[in-house]
């Protein structure tokens, strides 16, 4: 029987509600053409076919930086759909919250997802251009919703009547964040902020990340060395006056961003080392530069000893 400690943790999440609706209010999107934007940037190296000369050529030129960079947002996006398809197939997991995973058009959450009958998907966006993408998909799939909110402010997300409607079964959900953890600088916020999401998701749910790295590159090589450099120089390049640089985290860092919750085999490994398909070619995972991990929200939570205030709000 779990001791009545366990079960006061558990009811009680790491910010109070009232916190984050108050935070959710403060809110507003932003969107400018006249600047790169980060979904469009992903749908060039993608190959897709939504996005502006201005992000075509800040991907050329970083290629030049990287040649190998198109090669890594297709590994990403490889490893969250044998992700996705992992909660499907394996979990029998069939309502997604895909937080900033830009324009839903190249191996989109939703492809293996609404396969099934019963699947559904809420896509969330703080850019408005992706947000109209998004609705007008919308309106062509009811089993797809677009929310307007953004990963540090969890009550734009989390009281939105779509996600509402989402969490209403208290069924296990699938929680994706990937390629969008390597937007926020501070770590410990970025944990406090994925634990205000994983407090209010039923046990039994998972959650898919990815995040950009250099970890696993030996500094003696020269070889990676200079690739190490070249990553961060790209992670650089993404800065404007509407979007931060690319931070660069180790898996220690990942580990303590997922703290609370139960990695699945092979915990934290590269996006090519997770669970590959047979037919993929081989080569040095630390090369795919992304993290990836795919974790479970335990029945039994407790929160973190020095957890005592959130940037989000006063914990309880």
């Amino acid at each position: 029987m779990p001791r009545v400690t366990d079960r006061l943790l558990v009811s009680l999440p790491s910010t109070s509600d009232v916190a984050l609706r108050i935070a959710a209010r403060q809110w507003e999107s932003t969107s400018d053409l006249c600047c790169r934007s980060r979904a469009r940037i992903q749908n060039v190296l993608l190959g897709g076919d939504h996005n502006y000369a201005l992000e075509r050529t800040w991907c050329a030129n970083q290629k030049r930086t990287l040649p190998s960079l198109q090669c890594v947002y297709r590994e990403e996006r490889a490893f969250l759909q044998r992700a996705v398809r992992f909660a499907t197939e394996e979990r029998g997991l069939r309502r997604f919250l895909a937080i900033g995973t830009g324009l839903p058009y190249v191996d989109a959450v939703h492809d293996p997802v609404l396969t099934y009958d019963s699947g559904r998907v809420v896509y969330v966006d703080d850019d408005q251009i992706v947000l109209a993408h998004l609705d007008l998909l919308a309106d062509k799939r009811p089993e797809i919703d677009a929310v307007a909110g953004t990963l540090l402010v969890p009550g734009t997300v989390l009281f939105d009547d779509a996600t509402q409607r989402l969490l209403a079964p208290q069924d296990p959900i699938c929680l994706v964040l990937c390629g969008v953890l390597e937007t926020v600088k501070d770590t410990d916020e970025l944990a406090a902020a994925v634990q205000d999401y994983t407090d209010r998701l039923p046990a039994g749910s998972l959650v898919i990340v990815s995040h950009a790295t250099v970890d696993g590159l030996d500094p003696q090589d020269a070889t990676d060395r200079a690739l190490a450099e070249s990553m961060r120089e790209v992670c650089k390049a993404y800065a404007d006056k509407h979007a931060p640089q690319r931070h660069l985290r180790t898996a220690e860092e990942l580990r303590h961003i997922l703290s609370g919750l139960d990695l699945i085999d092979p915990g934290i490994t590269y996006t090519t080392g997770w669970r590959p398909a047979q037919s993929a070619k081989a080569r040095r995972h630390a090369e795919s530069l992304f993290l990836a991990a795919v974790a479970v929200v335990p029945e039994t939570r407790t929160l973190p000893t020095d957890a005592a205030t959130s940037s989000l709000g006063t914990r309880r």
